[in-house]
């Protein structure tokens, strides 16, 4: 079963910008940008390590990741509500 990801969150819609001739003087291609999900674990786990004392070693750093897309998918399943 696939993890809901909430959608892009910075997408971007392609375009083309031309000259009053009509050249094209710019163009820039879709973009989805980084998941919802991504976006919302990466704000949690900056919240997790900014309130961890001690030392960060990799277990811990282990933990926190998963810790913060538990708080991910919870905000994605509140944000549907």
């Amino acid at each position: 079963m696939k993890t809901d990801d909430g959608g892009p969150a910075f997408s971007r819609t392609a375009y083309i910008e031309r000259d009053v001739r009509g050249n094209i003087t710019s163009e820039v291609e879709a973009q989805d940008g980084m998941s919802l999900r991504d976006y919302f674990a990466a704000q949690a786990l900056a919240g997790l390590i900014a309130a961890h004392t001690g030392e960060m070693s990799l277990p811990v750093a282990n933990h926190a990741a998963r810790d913060a897309y538990e708080f991910a998918d919870a905000m994605i399943v509140a944000r549907r509500k």
